[in-house]
């Protein structure tokens, strides 16, 4: 079973706390209806695999060394959850988009940037530093 989480944070201090559980069992592999992705990949990774789960689609990127990039996207209608114990929070307005960016403050967990847009909820996961998934997240269009 792979769990799936993502947060949209009112506040700092504040989060909201749901999750999304994938079961890859019952989860589609093949084929997709959603047509966001990021135009913008670090050298290197490439798309690995996709899911669709529910109203929603969760897409890993990978490179040669084993490190992860998660993509996911679903209905802004959906909430979600990060843990953001050890994440510092910050948030940046590019054009009229607000990314609510999870800087990790530890090795052991990956950083996260989540935002929404045209009716839709996005969030970007990795060990990748926080400015490249911003760049990531920013080039993301249908």
């Amino acid at each position: 079973m792979l769990a799936i989480y993502l947060s949209m944070l009112t506040a700092p201090d504040e989060k909201v706390r749901l999750s999304v559980i994938y079961d890859q069992m019952k989860g589609s592999s093949t084929g997709t209806n959603m047509e966001w992705r990021p135009t913008y990949l670090p050298e290197g990774f490439s798309e690995s695999s996709s899911y669709v789960w529910g109203e929603g689609e969760t897409v890993m990127y990978t490179n040669s060394e084993g490190e992860t990039i998660l993509f996911n996207l679903m209905s802004s209608q959906t909430s979600a959850e990060i843990d953001n114990q050890y994440s510092d929070y910050d948030s940046v307005l590019i054009g009229a988009v607000d990314y609510h960016i999870y800087s990790s403050s530890t090795e052991d967990h990956f950083s996260t940037v989540v935002w929404e847009f045209d009716n839709t909820a996005f969030s970007i996961q990795s060990s990748v530093n926080t400015a490249e998934l911003l760049k990531i997240a920013a080039s993301v269009s249908k």
